[in-house]
């Protein structure tokens, strides 16, 4: 994505296997000495939860004469670690702290950075759209089984979606649902179905959500392509950090959001919400029933 969409921003990019820059020493090394030669001037870590092992350690081994950071939340490190970190950065910002949207987050932290108004509400990413969608996109996996909505229950909307609008339906996501789709596929023998997962970039899938008629997805990178690209988004999730990357801001009228009902009958402080939802669920993603999400997808499509 970076490569197709900001390569005109960027003069050299350093590619990192997160994974391996933790875990292997040797690799670790390597990145942490190359980014060290780079004679770096300025290092900004714009992420609001830093990462101790991986952001923050770049910017310590850049060893830059400005270095400009968040001073963020605790929430991928524990404390003795932040406070070592801290002392790595020359600046430390404070960025609308609490239960604040991400994008806000992000876009104050810049507006700061180079002392300019930003006029920008929600992201966007630039693709070309068709003029007139004909399929559906179904993203069914997610990060964690705990944010993943039953596979039964995806093939249940699909089957009402299929009989209300008989368009054709794409399974994505990456190689690891495969397995996902094919189960999805044999679910809805009758429906025309492509399994997609694995077989596309991140850029193609950027695409192929632009020019869909509806994206039906779990809390994934999907979600927030669709939103970014401006094209009708069913969510369905368990209320993982509550207010901070979802729901989005109510201009963002094609993105819908599906939570569990008991979750959103507690949801009289934000800020305790959130607290309550750094780790875990609440209320398990199951309790949500197809037949609000097939009534949020069908709304969607009728007014798209």
């Amino acid at each position: 994505m970076a490569l197709t969409y900001d390569a005109s921003f960027v003069d050299e990019c350093i590619w990192i296997n997160r994974n391996s820059f933790v875990k292997d020493w040797t690799y670790r090394k390597q990145i942490l000495q190359q980014v060290n030669q780079l004679q770096v001037e300025f290092a900004i870590q714009a992420n609001y939860s830093r990462e101790f092992l991986i952001g923050d350690a770049l910017v310590h081994a850049s060893q830059a004469k400005c270095s400009i950071g968040s001073k963020g939340d605790r929430l991928n490190e524990w404390p003795i670690f932040k406070n070592i970190a801290d002392e790595w950065f020359t600046s430390l910002w404070d960025v609308n702290d609490g239960v604040v949207f991400e994008f806000e987050k992000n876009k104050v932290f810049f507006e700061k950075l180079i002392a300019t108004k930003i006029d920008l509400n929600l992201p966007t990413i630039p693709v070309s759209k068709a003029q007139k969608a004909k399929y559906l996109i179904c993203f069914p996996g997610a990060g964690e089984l705990i944010k993943q909505w039953p596979i039964e229950k995806f093939v249940s909307v699909l089957k009402q979606l299929d009989e209300r609008y008989h368009l054709p339906i794409q399974i994505c996501g990456s190689a690891k649902e495969f397995e996902m789709g094919e189960q999805i596929k044999k679910a809805l023998p009758t429906v025309s179905i492509r399994n997609e997962c694995g077989k596309t970039s991140l850029p193609e899938l950027c695409e192929a959500i632009a020019n869909a008629k509806l994206l039906l997805t779990n809390d994934s990178s999907a979600f927030h392509i669709a939103a970014a690209v401006q094209k009708p988004v069913v969510c369905v999730l368990m209320g993982r950090h509550y207010g901070r990357f979802a729901p989005y801001p109510a201009s963002a009228t094609w993105v819908k959001t599906v939570y569990p009902k008991a979750f959103i009958a507690q949801l009289n402080s934000k800020q305790m919400i959130a607290n309550a939802t750094d780790f875990s669920a609440v209320v398990p993603i199951e309790e949500i029933s197809v037949e609000e999400v097939f009534e949020t997808a069908n709304l969607l499509m009728q007014e798209a």
